[in-house]
């Protein structure tokens, strides 16, 4: 097997730590919208439906989030792999 350089590592472990930010804010994106569009059709039957989801996914990706970005701070202080 060859071995992977320390700078790669870093590399890709920061290129992914980008790629999920996105996709979560995205995600938080998405809810907000939703619970904007329930409350603004709350004279409508089953408004509650999208502050529902909304709320769940905001408190979802959230979380999600807060869990990833202490698994990848985590992961870059691993011995082998250096801030520089």
């Amino acid at each position: 097997m060859i071995p992977i350089p320390n700078s790669l590592k870093n590399l890709g472990i920061w290129l992914l730590v980008i790629g999920v930010g996105l996709i979560l804010t995205a995600l938080l994106f998405f809810s907000v919208i939703s619970i904007y569009v329930g409350f603004k059709h709350s004279a409508e039957k089953g408004f509650w439906l999208p502050i529902l989801v909304g709320i769940l996914m905001f408190v979802g990706s959230s979380w999600l989030s807060w869990n990833l970005i202490k698994y990848f701070f985590r992961e870059l202080r691993v011995k082998d792999i250096h801030l520089e």
